[in-house]
Order: C-alpha cells, then structure tokens, then sequence
C-alpha cells in the first residue's frame, strides 16, 4: 500500500540509517553513526489519528519511539497508537520485541531509499487491527503539492511468529516505498484514465520489500496471489498486481539497476487502462527489449531474489498443447495457430521420436524459442531442422511484446 517522498520537497543528502553507508546520488557514501540516529524525544505534532484508522485518541511522548529529522528540515516519525488493547494486552516485553523489530525494518529501508534523494515528513503509526498489514496514503494540501505521508503498521501480535515477522517487515519497506512513488510522482498516481496501475504501483513495491526480505520458503506465506512467486503466465504483465514483482526481480538479474527501475516507475504518469499500458511499454524498451528473456526464466524457473536465494515459482506452467509426433516420412503436423496477447507468452511440448528428423517452419510475429526440455534456448524463425538421435522433448516458447496479439504457428514436416 503507501507511503510519501516528494521530487518538489528538497533532496535528501542521505536517510541515514543505523552504522550503514548510504550510497548517494554522486556514488559516494557517509557512514552515519549510531548516536546520530533516531533522536527519541517526547515533542512533536501528533497527526491527527482518526484519518487514519477511525481511532480518536492523542498521542503522548510514552508513545512516540523516535523522531528523526533529515535533511531539509523533513521528519520520519514513529508512534505506538496509545490505549490499544491488543498492543497493551501483548505485555512490555512483547512490545519492545515488537518495536525494535518494525524500527529495524524502518532503518533498512530509509538506508536503501536514501539512494533516490527525498524528502518529505513521513508519520509511521503502529495499530493493533488493521484490514492490511499496512497500509499509506499522501496528505496533500490546498495546492495539491504532497505535505505529508501516513503510514499504518499493523502490530505483529502478542508473541512471535516468523511468518508475522516476515511479512511485518516486508510490509514497512513496502510501505516505505509507496512514499518515495508519490514523493517523486504523485502527479503520476493521481491522474489518468483508469485504476488499472497495480501492476506497477504495488509490484514495484513488492520488488523492492523483496530485496530487502526475501521469502526463503513457503512456510504458509504463499497462497494469497500477492507475491512474485505467484505471477500467473496466463495472464499479461499489467493484469497482474503484486506478483508483477517477479518481472522486476529479472530486470535486476540481468543487469538493470534498481535506480533503472525506480527511475521508471518516478516517471509513470497516469492511471491507465489496459491498453495504455501496453502501448507504453511496447515502446519502452526496458519491458519491451526484455520480454522474450523472461519467458524463458519464467519456464526455467530461474528468477532471483539474489544469487543464492531463488524465488520459488507456485504457478505451474500450462503448456498450450502437448503432442507426440508420429508422422511417416513427408507428413506435417500443423501446431494450432495462436493469438498470444500484448506481452503474454505460451508455451507447446513437443515429442521428437528417436532417428527421426523434422523440418520445421515457423509461421510467426511472435519472437520464439525452443530447446529440449531441461536445455538452452535457441532463437527460431523462418525453417530450422530437429534432429534427433535419442527421443526428445522440446519446448517450443513464444511471446509478444507489442500492444497488439502476436500470431504463432509452427508446421512440422517428418523428412526422414
């Protein structure tokens, strides 16, 4: 959900973090220290709370945990909710367990988010219930320039689970995120034609809460459709929401920076209908130059959170058809002709005899590719020959990066 850093508000030389080193703008780093950090202090203006969760109460200098001023006179701040029964009844043990813990997670995300330059006054508040693990929005004013951010952190419970803890975590840099989208484009999330920006609004967010926590395991997380190891390959890149992360993820596996990234979404105007976006970013090149590319991971199975930390894909692959060849020397088989639509891809299994050899012409706009199954890819276009020696299984992969359906369509002649 959202969180506040404004382009208009003056740039953040650093969010310092903790002992960390903060990358700047210029690629340089200033290693802050601890003392420096979260100046806990009893004074600030409280926001007021009923905006937020429907709660009427004050805040209190007992409540607040810190109060960070950054550069350009901007602050981050970070209060329990006063008087709340499930953080009361969870005992002060559990509480301060429960406050270092979300504080930590607030420290790694103001130190890699440090990296873009915002600033803006961010109020983080700690609920007992919530309908989400958190939730932002921007406070705007009269102008209709961004003034603040809320934030809303559901409180982890009355004793530890390290699911509850995962996803608490994830949820605050997430968060965290959703402030430096509208921070650097709130323009951009508050105007255009349609609600359709999930896919890159809350997969950005859940691209960058996912670098910082990944999942190492299912252990009862999964199962929601809101994360990258739930993309769903039926579906086009901008019908999915959260799980969109998983296209994230390659860019940055092969080679695209998460400024790259940021950067793009920092200049995503607008909240587009389906068709919009995909003309877009058919004309993108960061989508449309990298598509083909994560078909083939997405059939391989090998996206990253990190090089030693896979992300573990839930949704089998539906192959469009599976088919065993047993044409007589001179006969075609016709595979079924495919609409596949604007950045989509499908997938055929093919089964090639032992001493057998197939000329195969491709019949195409799609960009496709084909191995055995298991192996590398192999670009295919106009006619190519499969030989094989011993039975094979092959994969023929087609996918579409333009706005409009590409068309596959593959005949296999037995020549010997």
């Amino acid at each position: 959900m959202v969180v506040i850093l404004s382009s208009v508000l003056a740039p953040l030389a650093a969010f310092v973090v903790g002992a960390l080193a903060a990358p700047l703008r210029d690629g340089t780093s200033e290693v802050v220290a601890p003392s420096l950090l979260f100046n806990r202090a009893d004074s600030f203006a409280c926001p007021v709370f009923e905006s937020w969760s429907g709660a009427k109460e004050t805040c209190s200098g007992d409540d607040i945990i810190w109060n960070n001023k950054t550069a350009g006179g901007k602050y981050v701040t970070y209060y329990i909710l006063p008087n709340d029964a499930t953080i009361v009844g969870s005992g002060a043990a559990r509480r301060k367990v429960a406050v270092d813990m979300i504080e930590g997670a607030l420290n790694t995300g103001i130190s890699y988010f440090s990296q873009w330059g915002v600033g803006v006054n961010v109020f983080i508040g700690v609920v007992g219930q919530h309908t989400a693990w958190g939730s932002a929005s921007p406070v705007t004013g009269a102008d209709g320039a961004l003034e603040s951010c809320n934030l809303i952190v559901r409180y982890p419970g009355a004793t530890e689970d390290a699911v509850v803890t995962l996803r608490t975590k994830k949820s605050v840099v997430h968060e965290f995120y959703h402030c430096v989208q509208y921070a650097q484009n709130l323009k951009g999330r508050n105007s255009g034609s349609s609600d359709q920006r999930d896919w890159w609004m809350e997969g950005s967010a859940r691209f960058f809460d996912g670098i910082m926590y990944p999942i190492t395991k299912n252990d009862n997380i999964l199962g929601r459709g809101q994360f990258p190891e739930e993309y769903d390959p039926k579906g086009s890149l901008v019908d999915q929401s959260y799980e969109a992360a998983l296209f994230y993820h390659y860019l940055q596996n092969v080679g695209i920076t998460t400024s790259q990234i940021n950067d793009w979404v920092a200049s995503k105007m607008g909240r587009s209908t389906v068709a919009e976006d995909l003309v877009d970013i058919a004309a993108t090149p960061l989508f449309a130059d990298n598509w083909h590319g994560f078909a083939q991971a997405y059939v391989g199975n090998t996206v990253n959170y990190t090089t030693t930390i896979p992300i573990q894909i839930v949704n089998p692959l539906a192959y469009v058809e599976t088919v065993g060849l047993s044409q007589e020397v001179g006969e075609k088989l016709t595979t079924t002709a495919r609409a596949i639509g604007g950045f989509k891809f499908s997938v055929g299994r093919y089964n090639f005899p032992a001493k057998t050899q197939y000329r195969v012409t491709a019949v195409q706009d799609a960009t496709c590719s084909r191995r055995a199954v298991g192996g590398a890819w192999e670009p295919v276009s106009g006619e190519f020959d499969v030989t094989a020696e011993a039975a094979v299984e092959a994969e023929f992969l087609c996918s579409c990066n333009k706005s409009a359906s590409c068309a596959s369509q593959f005949v296999m002649e037995r020549r010997s």
